[in-house]
């Protein structure tokens, strides 16, 4: 298991043991504010690498669980951690560090890749 599985599953037993089943209270419902679904999807239109940007918010998320990094469009990034900020009860994922990713724009859609290091 890799560290990104591990941290993983480490949030998914958060997630459980908060109230998604068992005897575990519900959460506050004040604790995560609900927010608006995009009226389209998070890494589309694009027409240039200019368009796009990473995140590590999950879609349907407002905090940054993900240890790597999600290509969205620059409009999509700005809403997610303008959303993120008022964001309560978020766990800090233990990841491997990704390496560096960068979003392009690929047949009008932003695409997450790696990116060599120059060592």
């Amino acid at each position: 298991m890799t560290a990104s599985e591990a941290a993983e599953k480490a949030h998914e037993d958060w997630s459980r043991s908060r109230g998604s089943g068992g005897d575990a209270p519900p959460p506050d419902a004040g604790e995560r504010p609900a927010r608006p679904q995009a009226s389209g999807p998070d890494d589309a239109p694009c027409a240039n690498d200019a368009d796009c940007t990473v995140t590590r918010i999950a879609p349907g998320t407002c905090c940054a669980t993900l240890c790597s990094p999600r290509a969205v469009t620059r409009s999509r990034g700005a809403e997610l951690e303008r959303a993120s900020a008022g964001c309560k009860g978020c766990v800090e994922p233990l990841c491997r560090d990704p390496g560096r990713v960068e979003a392009t724009c690929s047949a009008g859609r932003c695409v997450a890749q790696r990116v060599a290091s120059p060592d």
